[in-house]
């Protein structure tokens, strides 16, 4: 048991600070690639000074992350859902996409919904890209958390 906490306290972090700002930052990638440290108001000379500037208050949003969405799933988990053994990966991927539905919803960004994300041709509706980093999180989590669990219960 000491071992899925660890690997569950480990595999949160991960994916709160490193997983989701590589996400976060996936418009600037080109940039960091190419050595062309210039966001959209700003140049930059460094590197370490061009990720100041794009992770600005980053900590603190990526702490919320952790708190509002992963803590309530992974209560709800352990409480509810690994009484579940039919269809788990399912039942759990719903509730984790319904917390963070509802988590816009409270914290008073629900117009978001109406919004596509994105510029010139590739405008996405938000709800999808909330769903698609949802999904990409709860397997990452179910990856490094769940499965094996799931493999010494059987």
């Amino acid at each position: 048991m000491t071992k899925f906490k660890i690997r569950s306290i480990v595999g949160n972090v991960f994916v709160t600070y490193v997983l989701f700002p590589a996400f976060y930052i996936k418009d600037y990638w080109s940039n960091l690639v190419s050595q062309d440290y210039q966001g959209k108001y700003f140049r930059s000379d460094s590197l370490w000074h061009y990720l100041d500037r794009i992770f600005n208050g980053f900590f603190l949003f990526s702490t919320v992350l952790l708190i509002a969405s992963l803590l309530p799933y992974h209560l709800i988990k352990y409480y509810k859902l690994y009484k579940i053994q039919d269809k788990y990966y399912l039942k759990s991927l719903i509730v984790y996409i319904t917390i963070n539905v509802l988590l816009v919803c409270i914290t008073g960004y629900g117009g978001l919904f109406l919004t596509s994300i994105g510029g010139g041709d590739n405008d996405v509706p938000f709800i999808v890209t909330l769903v698609v980093f949802s999904t990409i999180t709860h397997g990452f989590l179910y990856l490094v958390i769940d499965r094996y669990r799931f493999e010494k219960t059987e």
